[in-house]
C-alpha cells in the first residue's frame, strides 16, 4: 500500500534478455493502473537490473525499499521508494563478490523481517542450484562506553564516549556527527572526536560550568541520542553516517559468513539508557553548577538596633556550602562596615555573618553595599563538588536583600548643640529661678535626675533636670541660694552636665555625648546669655528666711541599708537653730532626717537620714511641704522671725525627688 494511502504500489521488471529496467506503477482503488518511477541499469548507481526476474517490498525504518532479483547480472539490487514515486538506487551485490556465492542466475527473491528487527531477502540461484540469504539491515549501535570514573566531576572535567556498532562505518564527508548527553539542565552535544572506517565512534565532552548530572548518573539523551549532526555553537547542522556495507550474504547452503560492504546508511538508534549495552553509569556524577545566592535575610527581629548590639545575617545558597577563612558582607552602613562570617556554621545552604553596630553607625534600612558586597576576602566558599560559589546578591531592595528585612541601625550617640536661658540679663537675686536649655541634635529619653553644675561665685550650684523627656530640649532649673554670684552666669566646664545616676539616651539606647560647648565659646550659656546673678541686696526685707531648694549633695543612684543619706535645705538668708528639727520623708515605712548640728548661721542647713534594713522609695522625697518642723525647737532668721518652713512642691525641680535618690536594695549610690 502506498506510503500516502492513494493505492497500491507494484515494480515491474521486464523479462527481456538485455532489458535492465524496472517500473514502478501504482494500482489506484478503480483499478487504474498509473506509472510511477522507473529506473534503467547503469545510470544512477543502479548495478543489477538487467534481466530483473522477480522483486519484493519491505520496510525498514520507517521507509519503503524494493529487493530485485538479477539473472543476468547475477545479483540483487535494493531500491529506496520514496514517497514521491521515485526510485533511488542503494546497495546491490553480485554471486562470486565478498561472500555471495549463490546468486548465479538469481530469479527469485523474498523480503523479510525477524524478530529481532533484522530484514533479510531470500534469492533464488538457478545458475547455483541454491539459495542465498541476504541481510539487508543498516549497521547497528551495539553498546555504548564512557572513559568517566566514579565520583562528582566539575567544570573542565574531559571525558569520551564510545558509540560501538556492529560493524564498521565510514564518514562520507561533510559535519560530523554528535552524541547527546543527558543533563539535569537539558542535552548538550558531544563531539565527534575520531573512529572514521572502523566499528567505534568516538566522541569527546568538556565539563562546562552549570553542567549538573544527579541521581542515576551519567547517560545520553534517549535511544536517539546518536544523530547524524554536528554541534556548531548550538546550531545543529545536518551530516550523514554511512556503513561499509548493506547487503550482506547470511547463512548460506555453503555456510559463508564473508560480510561485503556498501553503501547505505546506518541505523544510530542506541540502545535504551535503561537497557543493557547502554551508557548508563550510577556513579559517574557531574555537578559543574556553582551554587548562587538565593536572599540575604536576618533572624533578628525588625526594628532599630544602636551600639553594642548584634545583628545576624543569613545568606541563603541553591545548594549547601562550605567556607574557609572568612568572608566578608559589605553593609550599606555610615561609615561603611561590614558583617563577617561565622566559623563552623557552612555544610547547610546558609552561611551565617555577624555584624555588631559600632559608635556612629548609622543605616535605615540596613542593607549591604550592593550586589557585589559578599566577597571572599582571601576564603573559598564552595559546594561539595567544589564548584565556587556565585557571589552575586539578589538586587537590593527586592523581597529577597537585607534590606526587606526591615531593620534599622542607629548607633550614633545624641550630641549637645547649645545652651541656653529664656530668662532676662538680671540682675538675679536669692531665690530668683534660671531656667537652662540644653538642645540635642535628635530627641533624648531621660531616667532619673542628671545635673548641670552651675559657675555661682565661691560655690558651685546644681541646676537639676526639670522636663523634657522625649525632645531635642532638655529644661534644668538652677534657684539662686544667698552667696551666689556671677558676671555673666555659666556652668562649671564643658563636662559639667552628670548623669547623677540617671540616663540620657535617644530612642535607639544610644548614651548621649554630654559634654557641652566650652564655656563662653558660641553655643555655650554664656555665649548665648548675659544672666548676671547678684545676692548681697536682702531678700525679701521685713519677711521672715523661706526654703528654696531642697536637694541631697549625694550621687543619684539606689541606697540600702546602713547608708547615710546627706539633705541640705537652703533658705533665702541665714538662719538660726535650736533643738533638733527634723525632715519627714516619703519612705515605706515612715522615717526622717535628722538636723546636724554645726549649720547653725548658714543659710543652707544639713541633715541625714540614715537608711534601715527593709526601707524603700523609689524616688526619695520629703513627706509634703510641711515635712519640715522645729521639733520642740526653734528655726528664725537674723531678725529673729520664724522661718518661713513651707517647702518647694514635692516631685519639683527644687525638691528633694530632682536628686535622683531611690531607697532599697541597693549599697550606695
Amino acid at each position: 500500500r502506498a506510503a500516502d494511502g492513494n493505492g497500491t504500489l507494484a515494480l515491474v521488471t521486464p523479462e527481456g534478455y538485455q532489458c535492465g529496467h524496472a517500473q514502478l506503477i501504482r494500482i489506484l482503488d478503480d483499478g487504474t493502473i498509473v506509472p510511477d518511477g522507473s529506473a534503467a541499469d547503469g545510470p544512477n548507481g543502479f548495478e543489477r537490473l538487467r534481466r530483473a526476474q522477480a522483486s519484493d517490498f519491505f520496510e525498514m525504518g520507517g521507509r519503503t525499499y524494493a529487493a530485485v532479483a538479477s539473472r543476468l547480472d547475477h545479483g540483487v539490487q535494493l531500491i529506496r521508494v520514496h514517497d514521491n514515486g521515485t526510485l533511488e538506487a542503494m546497495a546491490s551485490a553480485g554471486d562470486g563478490r565478498h561472500g555471495f556465492a549463490e546468486l548465479n542466475g538469481a530469479y527469485g527473491i523474498d523480503a523479510f523481517e525477524t524478530a529481532g528487527g533484522r530484514a533479510f531477502a531470500i534469492v533464488a540461484s538457478a545458475g547455483d542450484h541454491g539459495v542465498q540469504l541476504v541481510r539487508l539491515s543498516p549497521a547497528s549501535v551495539s553498546s555504548v562506553a564512557s572513559t568517566l570514573g566514579g565520583g562528582v566531576h566539575t567544570a573542565g572535567a574531559v571525558f569520551n564516549v564510545t558509540a560501538v556498532f556492529d560493524e564498521p562505518v565510514s564518514l562520507p564527508g561533510g559535519p560530523p556527527p554528535s552524541l547527546m548527553l543527558a543533563f539535569d539542565g537539558g542535552p548538550r552535544a558531544a563531539k565527534y572526536l575520531a573512529g572514521d572506517g572502523t566499528r567505534e565512534l568516538v566522541f569527546n565532552y568538556t565539563v562546562r560550568q552549570g553542567d549538573s548530572v544527579a541521581g542515576g548518573g551519567l547517560s545520553y539523551a534517549g535511544p536517539a541520542a546518536l544523530a547524524a549532526r554536528a554541534a556548531v555553537d548550538d546550531t545543529r547542522v545536518a551530516a550523514s553516517l554511512v556503513g561499509h556495507y548493506r547487503l550482506l550474504p547470511g547463512d548460506t547452503l555453503n555456510h559463508t559468513y564473508v560480510q561485503p560492504r556498501g553503501s547505505a546508511a546506518a541505523d544510530l538508534e542506541l540502545p535504551d539508557p535503561s537497557a543493557r549495552g547502554s551508557l548508563a553509569a550510577p556513579g559517574a556524577l557531574i555537578d559543574a553548577v556553582p551554587p548562587r545566592v538565593l536572599s540575604v535575610s536576618s533572624p533578628n527581629a525588625s526594628g532599630t538596633y544602636g551600639e553594642g548590639e548584634a545583628i545576624r545575617i543569613a545568606v541563603k545558597f541553591s545548594e549547601p556550602v562550605y567556607a574557609t577563612g572568612t568572608p566578608l558582607l559589605a553593609l550599606s552602613t555610615a561609615p561603611a562596615s561590614s558583617a563577617s562570617y561565622v566559623d563552623g556554621t557552612d555544610g547547610d545552604v546558609s552561611l551565617e555573618f555577624v555584624y555588631t553596630a559600632e559608635r556612629d553607625d548609622a543605616a535605615d534600612p540596613l542593607g549591604y553595599a550592593g550586589e557585589g558586597a559578599l566577597t571572599l576576602a582571601g576564603g573559598t566558599i564552595r559546594d561539595a563538588a567544589g564548584n565556587n560559589a556565585s557571589l552575586a546578591l539578589p538586587e537590593r531592595g527586592s523581597p529577597e536583600s537585607l534590606a526587606s528585612e526591615g531593620i534599622a541601625i542607629d548607633a550614633v550617640p545624641p550630641r549637645v548643640l547649645s545652651v541656653s536661658s529664656p530668662n532676662g540679663s538680671g540682675p538675679h537675686g536669692t531665690g530668683s529661678r534660671i531656667d537652662i536649655s540644653v538642645l540635642f541634635d535628635e530627641a533624648v529619653l531621660v531616667a532619673g535626675s542628671p545635673r548641670i553644675w552651675m559657675e555661682a561665685g565661691s560655690s558651685n550650684r546644681e541646676a537639676a533636670y526639670a522636663s523634657g523627656n522625649d525632645s531635642r530640649t532638655l529644661k534644668f532649673e538652677y534657684t539662686v541660694l544667698p552667696g551666689d554670684a556671677a558676671d555673666r552666669l555659666e556652668y562649671v566646664d564643658a563636662d559639667a552636665l552628670v548623669l547623677n545616676g540617671g540616663t540620657i539616651a535617644d530612642a535607639a539606647g544610644n548614651d548621649a555625648v554630654l559634654r557641652l560647648p566650652e564655656p563662653g565659646e558660641p553655643g555655650s550659656l554664656g555665649g548665648s546669655n548675659a544672666i548676671a546673678v547678684n545676692t548681697t541686696a536682702p531678700a525679701r526685707p521685713g519677711e521672715p528666711a523661706r526654703v528654696l531648694v531642697v536637694f541631697s549633695p549625694d550621687t543619684g543612684g539606689t541606697y540600702g541599708g546602713g547608708t547615710i543619706i546627706n539633705i541640705t535645705v537652703a533658705f533665702d538668708r541665714a538662719v538660726h537653730v535650736t533643738g533638733g528639727p527634723e525632715l519627714a520623708l516619703s519612705t515605706d515605712p515612715d522615717r526622717s532626717a535628722a538636723y546636724v548640728d554645726g549649720t547653725d548661721g548658714d543659710a543652707e542647713l544639713s541633715f541625714r537620714y540614715e537608711v534601715q534594713p527593709g526601707d524603700r522609695a523609689d524616688r526619695l522625697d520629703y513627706a509634703g511641704r510641711g515635712a519640715l518642723t522645729p521639733a520642740g525647737g526653734t528655726i528664725r532668721d537674723g531678725d529673729g522671725n520664724d522661718a518661713n518652713l513651707e517647702l518647694p512642691h514635692t516631685g519639683s525641680a527644687s525638691s528633694l525627688y530632682s536628686s535622683g535618690i531611690a531607697i532599697g536594695a541597693g549599697t550606695g549610690g
